[in-house]
């Protein structure tokens, strides 16, 4: 069985993906790659799936195509996770809720598309 460390991005929603995945590739895969040599370093195996898919995008949903980190044994994943956490920790976003002036959905601030109608707001 296998685990995964996800790292999610919120690059698209119902109208198809705001970054090709490509490019998502090319920009997010190093540090795949380098959270990959870390969770190594410390003894936890693990692979990235995925990781030359981008260019199957059309031909294949563009959520089978961006790139997973996969831990390879079970009992290795909640010390991936410690390990993963104290590299990387999480930031709370600072701001305040938006309304989008186009379509009036509400919003956290960490967002700067709706992701109802898809306008780019100037943060």
């Amino acid at each position: 069985m296998f685990y995964c460390a996800h790292f999610w991005e919120d690059i698209c929603f119902k109208n198809g993906p705001l970054v090709h995945p490509r490019l998502f590739a090319r920009l997010v895969g190093p540090h795949y790659r380098r959270i990959t040599l870390l969770l190594n370093d410390h003894g936890i195996g693990c692979i990235i799936r995925n990781d030359y898919r981008g260019g199957g995008v059309g031909d294949l949903p563009a959520q089978e195509c961006w790139p997973e980190l996969w831990v390879l044994q079970d009992h290795d994943e909640p010390r991936a996770r410690q390990v993963v956490d104290a590299v990387l920790p999480r930031q709370a976003i600072a701001g305040e809720p938006w309304q989008c002036p186009a379509c009036g959905e509400w919003l956290e601030p960490q967002f700067a598309a709706c992701w109802h109608c898809a306008p780019v707001v100037d943060p």
